[in-house]
C-alpha cells in the first residue's frame, strides 16, 4: 500500500502506469508480472495494486477518477 501511496504523492498516475513503475520497483520479472491469480483473468500484481489504490482510496488518502488515482 505504501508505494501505491508515495505514487499518488507525486501526482495524478493511471492504475496501468502504477502497476507497472511498483512491479519495476520490486524487481519483477516478466513472467512474475504476467502470472495469474488462480481464476487465471488477472495478473497477481495488477490486483495487488488495484487493492491497495481502492483501500486507500476508502480511507480517503487520495482520490480516485476513471482509473487514475488523484
Amino acid at each position: 500500500m505504501r508505494h501505491v501511496l508515495e505514487l499518488a504523492a507525486e501526482g495524478e498516475v493511471r492504475i496501468g502506469d502504477a502497476v507497472e513503475r511498483i512491479a519495476n520497483r520490486f524487481g519483477l520479472t516478466d513472467e512474475e508480472k504476467r502470472t495469474l491469480l488462480p481464476s487465471g483473468k488477472q495478473a497477481v500484481i495488477s490486483k495487488r495494486v488495484q487493492w491497495a489504490s481502492l483501500i486507500s482510496y476508502k480511507r480517503g488518502w487520495f482520490q480516485r477518477h476513471a482509473g487514475r488515482i488523484l
